[in-house]
């Protein structure tokens, strides 16, 4: 059992060094494993939104009727809490793909273009409404190397892991003792 323990040890302190501290460490290395798989790390199409999750229809048809008069959102929000805390709920900002956001879905499923606001049901408040604010329509696009980092880093150091066995197979090659081989097998195979 201390045998194995000990092993375990040395295999951790191994991988540490030779891949996971050394991917954190080693950003040239990370910046050219980027380059190369650039194409890998992409955005789907996107809408950049804000939601605005309101009490009633009414709130939510002043809301946007604000926001559409360019009034800061602070303001807009002081104005319709200042009767009831949870007239407008602090606003949600994002970038959504499909399948990420109930809202970004919204805009999916009803392929938005030219439209700035949108009035929805709430699913989550009874009563309640939403009001989406689109800033914009975003196309397929790369990812840059920090919008990827955490996917890029786990697949560097699966690289790294992958280079670190096949140096150590090339270094040390595994040679199977054929005469024993058969005559294990044979014993195996005569139970």
């Amino acid at each position: 059992l201390y045998k194995e323990y000990k092993e375990g040890i040395l295999l951790f302190t191994l991988m540490d060094k030779k891949v996971w501290s050394k991917s954190v460490e080693d950003t040239s290395g990370l910046k050219e494993y980027y380059q190369q798989h650039s194409d890998k790390y992409i955005f789907g199409d996107r809408y950049d939104i804000t939601y605005y999750r309101c009490s009633s229809k009414e709130v939510a048809e002043q809301l946007k009727s604000d926001l559409e008069k360019g009034i800061q959102i602070d303001s807009i929000m002081r104005k319709f809490n200042k009767i009831n805390p949870l007239n407008v709920s602090n606003p949600s900002t994002g970038k959504f793909e499909n399948g990420q956001n109930y809202y970004g879905n919204l805009l999916f499923a009803t392929q938005v273009k030219d439209v700035k606001y949108m009035i929805v049901e709430d699913p989550k408040v009874p009563g309640g409404y939403t009001v989406i604010q689109i800033h914009r329509f975003l196309p397929a696009a790369k990812k840059t190397l920090n919008e990827a980092r955490g996917s890029i880093l786990s697949d560097y150091q699966q690289y790294l892991e992958q280079q670190w066995l096949e140096g150590l197979m090339k270094k040390y090659p595994v040679i199977v003792d054929q005469k024993a081989y058969a005559i294990i097998k044979d014993k195996m195979t005569k139970k």
